[in-house]
């Protein structure tokens, strides 16, 4: 909470561990740049953090790259929020690469992260490795190839398995689809290749993931 009585949440990342970085940002001064013209449903109002050099303490930067840089967070796609997701991953794949903090298993296998709250918010891992009993309701980073893509109605679909109504598939409106025209990816180039998808698991069937923008998808080959 600030002096002025606002109330910020860190925005575009999720924490998945205690970390004392955020204990150092306590009584220090601080430019939030808001992610969003109002707070969210419980009151806070998601921010980017700047915290700004102070001779007495060690800190100073953006701390959502800097919690991503360390594994002490993960970068969680929001549909509205998408300015600092290049950014942002840049960072988290670095600490990737490391194995920092949270990244310090092998990333082929499946393994959920715990946060400091109990709660298991994250599946990580290759797209066989995904089941609706392991990975519905979680925040998904999921790796896999587009075998095919589809349409129905106002849907388009990225198919990663041949059984339609049992393997992973992405879903995505007409609209979300002209962005990715509009950056030079569409669907159909797409196919035969791997990507990372990253959104809410939810059991359609098989398991799917709801696309809402072209951050969801990161294009690795």
């Amino acid at each position: 909470m600030l002096e002025d009585g606002r109330k910020l949440r860190l925005s575009d990342i999720w924490m998945a561990t205690a970390d004392n970085l955020l204990r150092q940002v306590i009584g220090r001064t601080i430019i939030p740049y808001p992610a969003a013209k109002q707070p969210d449903r419980t009151g806070y109002l998601p921010a980017h953090i700047f915290v700004k050099p102070d001779v007495t303490m060690p800190y100073a930067g953006w701390l959502q790259a800097d919690l991503l840089a360390r594994g002490q967070a993960f970068l969680y796609i929001y549909p509205d929020q998408t300015s600092c997701a290049e950014a942002l991953y840049s960072s988290e794949k670095s600490a990737q690469m490391a194995g920092e903090g949270i990244w310090k298993l092998d990333l082929s296998q499946q393994y959920p992260i715990f946060s400091t709250g109990g709660m298991e918010p994250l599946f990580v891992g290759a797209v066989e490795l995904l089941t609706i009993e392991r990975a519905a309701g979680r925040y998904g980073i999921i790796r896999g190839v587009v075998l095919s893509t589809g349409s129905a109605g106002r849907w388009r679909y990225l198919n990663f398995g041949r059984n339609y109504a049992q393997d992973f598939t992405v879903r995505m409106t007409a609209g979300v689809e002209k962005h990715f025209n509009d950056i030079g990816f569409p669907l159909e180039t797409l196919k035969g290749r791997r990507v990372e998808i990253r959104g809410v698991i939810q059991s359609k069937g098989g398991p799917m993931i709801d696309v809402f923008n072209t951050a969801q998808i990161i294009i690795e080959e």
